[in-house]
């Protein structure tokens, strides 16, 4: 789903795309929340940046918070990289 995101974010930009989610560090209490809900927290903690950088020209992270990251990418066109 993040990946079709980050095509359809690309696609529709003509500039730039911020994104405002996690970064790597992680903390006991989050990971816990994380878990109970079922969602893709450690995939995108795993991958998301990594993932931002074949699909944009450029990603700069601005770290914003003890656990929270502003992505500014560039929506320069890429061909994603398929792994």
């Amino acid at each position: 789903m993040r990946q079709s995101i980050f095509a359809e974010a690309g696609r529709l930009s003509r500039d730039q795309i911020l994104f405002y989610d996690y970064n790597q560090k992680r903390r006991l209490f989050t990971d816990l929340i994380e878990w109970a809900e079922g969602g893709d927290y450690f995939g995108f903690v795993r991958q998301g940046e990594k993932e931002m950088r074949s699909y944009f020209y450029d990603v700069n992270k601005i770290n914003v918070g003890p656990q929270t990251a502003i992505y500014l990418c560039s929506s320069l066109r890429r061909v994603p990289v398929i792994r």
